[in-house]
């Protein structure tokens, strides 16, 4: 019965006031659709070369450098943290952005933030889980390079590379559910 009454009490609003309602939830509305695309881009897709959505690409260039930057910076504290580096740096800077702007109680920023967040971390879903096969084209195309294959040969964990893999897209579905219902606990 509740329900009802919030849904009648919506019908007796006048258009200005219904779009106060709708208007926080049109960037979740526009986000969702490349929130899927995001989440549907697979180790194929990369191989293939055949990655959907130019935007998908440009942000996926840009993580890129952030997380070879991330090499050069973590690469002061030893072998190991120079190959965790890359992945580290490309989801703490997101992280950074999403914390900045929630706190600042920009959604706009923070949803954004999130989209990044949660490509990144499909991107490092894809890497972490070849950390095995090593089949992904890299930088250079040395395959000694793998950051996940060394990690994982390190810990001596190379068998759970897919475990790895499926963590980091559990954690990217979690960001963009949090981008959609940025409306739900932020107010402009």
């Amino acid at each position: 019965m509740k329900a009802n009454e919030g849904w009648r009490s919506i019908q007796r609003m006048s258009w200005p006031e219904r779009w106060d309602v709708v208007k926080p939830w049109a960037v979740s509305v526009l986000l969702l659709p490349l929130c899927i695309q995001f989440a549907g881009v697979g180790e194929l897709d990369i191989l293939r070369r055949e990655v959907p959505l130019w935007f998908y690409g440009v942000l996926n260039g840009f993580t890129l450098v952030v997380h070879e930057a991330g090499h050069v910076v973590f690469g002061l504290f030893g072998r190991f943290m120079m190959f965790a580096g890359g992945s580290l740096l490309q989801v703490i800077l997101p992280v950074v952005f999403v914390v900045s702007f929630y706190r600042s109680d920009y959604r706009l920023g923070t949803q954004f933030s999130l989209l990044w967040l949660g490509q990144s971390l499909i991107s490092l879903s894809i890497y972490a889980a070849d950390g095995k096969k090593r089949i992904l084209p890299l930088l250079g195309d040395n395959l000694d390079g793998h950051d996940w294959h060394n990690m994982l040969t390190m810990m001596g964990m190379v068998d759970a590379a897919p475990v790895f893999g499926w963590l980091f897209y559990g954690l990217a579905l979690a960001a963009f559910g949090a981008l959609l219902l940025a409306p739900r606990f932020m107010w402009d």
